[in-house]
């Protein structure tokens, strides 16, 4: 967030951005999101979709009832 703060501000004030910030940004973006699967497995904090289970037929449909 702070380098791409700083790439803006760069870019709207003194028309100059720093080089390579963009693959920079993607890298640290790669990074937080697969470092933090690991912990989500691990907290079992996933995200769950079930919207769809109305449509599907009962035999279909996972049981997660404990």
């Amino acid at each position: 967030m702070v380098l791409t703060f700083f790439d803006v501000s760069g870019r709207k004030i003194w028309s100059h951005s720093i080089p390579g910030s963009l693959e920079l940004t993607e890298l640290l973006m790669v990074v937080v999101i697969f470092g933090a699967l690991p912990l989500v497995s691990l907290k079992g904090e996933h995200v769950v979709f079930d919207s769809l289970d109305a449509l599907l037929p009962r035999w279909l449909q996972k049981s997660n009832k404990a």
